[in-house]
């Protein structure tokens, strides 16, 4: 954590404060920046809140807080008209110990990132949101948000609204999205950008309503299944695909959904690490897997005898056959 000199603020020309990778603590600033523009990331605090940190910034457009402790007292945002990009961010536990007690945002906002936080003010799972709230946003990104049950349908009424980000949510935020999408598809006016899905629970209502088909541009999935009927995996879709990680939490005896998938270097041209994991019915990984040019690592740990068998021989044929000593194999 660093601390800001008090020198800093006394800099009334400032417009951009910004550090990399870090937060920076203020003390208190005594003075209005009313030229400061962009200030992140700081570490908000309850005293820093009632010190009147926001009202000295009343000209700001960019700003990033960070909170580690619940705040129990108002974080108000709202007169900030001119913010425009807001980052609230925080070390979330995933039973959601850490939270804001109440945020108010500003009406201009285009750009909202909700990351790791749960805000108490929006119930902590539900929250309000729709033209009204945010009638300017055109991006939302919301990421590690292990409690938020849904991203309210009215989200897709914004008529400025254009990009929806998920990164690292439940299933469920991720089929609220894909809901609003659908809706909004005669428009033609939101796309929807998850880059990485950690851990999706998957089920065959979930694959029925077109998980795999309303995430074209995922990056890294992790899915995860148990106690549901057999699974036939099509992940054709997830053409930029780099990272695939499947597990499941099944006893042996018992009977595991991901029998077979369809893989191969047309479906997944991008892959570069494939993870399998407790998935003991699984009755191999595909050989054509082996041909995809970008993989560098298979990963599997306590799968059955035939799913080891499969991946052994993915990397003979690659030794063998095509000189291909870069594909590392690890079993556990």
């Amino acid at each position: 954590m660093r601390y800001v000199t008090s020198e800093l603020w006394e800099m009334y020309e400032l417009r951009h404060i910004r550090f990399e990778s870090t937060t920076i603590n203020i003390r208190k600033i005594k003075f209005d920046l009313k030229k400061l523009q962009t200030l992140s990331t700081v570490w908000t605090t309850p005293k820093l809140i009632c010190s009147g940190f926001s009202e000295r910034i009343p000209n700001i457009i960019k700003l990033g807080i960070y909170y580690e402790d619940s705040l129990n007292i108002e974080v108000d945002l709202s007169h900030l008209h001119k913010l425009e990009i807001l980052l609230c961010q925080s070390e979330l536990d995933k039973d959601g110990s850490r939270f804001l007690h109440k945020l108010r945002f500003p009406s201009n906002l285009r750009k909202l990132t909700l990351y790791g936080c749960v805000l108490e003010s929006l119930n902590l799972v539900h929250w309000k949101a729709d033209e009204t709230n945010f009638p300017k946003l055109r991006e939302l990104f919301v990421g590690r948000y292990y409690k938020l049950e849904e991203i309210p349908n009215a989200m897709g009424d914004i008529p400025t609204l254009q990009r929806i980000y998920i990164r690292e949510c439940g299933a469920s935020i991720v089929a609220s999205a894909q809901q609003i999408l659908k809706l909004q598809q005669e428009e033609n006016s939101i796309i929807l950008f998850a880059q990485t899905l950690s851990t999706v629970w998957i089920t065959l209502e979930l694959i029925g309503n077109g998980l795999y088909e309303g995430i074209p541009n995922i990056i890294k999935l992790e899915i995860y299944y148990e106690d549901s009927p057999n699974i036939e995996a099509d992940l054709s879709h997830l053409h930029k695909l780099e990272i695939l990680h499947c597990q499941s939490e099944l006893d042996k005896d018992e009977s595991l959904n991901l029998v077979r998938w369809k893989a191969d270097e047309t479906n997944f041209p991008k892959l570069r690490r494939l993870s399998v994991s407790d998935c003991y019915k699984l009755e191999e990984i595909p050989s054509a897997i082996g041909d995809i040019p970008t993989l560098q690592q298979i990963h599997i740990r306590e799968c059955g005898a035939s799913t080891v068998a499969s991946v052994q021989q993915i990397l003979k044929v690659q030794q063998e056959e095509y000189d291909n000593f870069d594909l590392k194999l690890y079993i556990r």
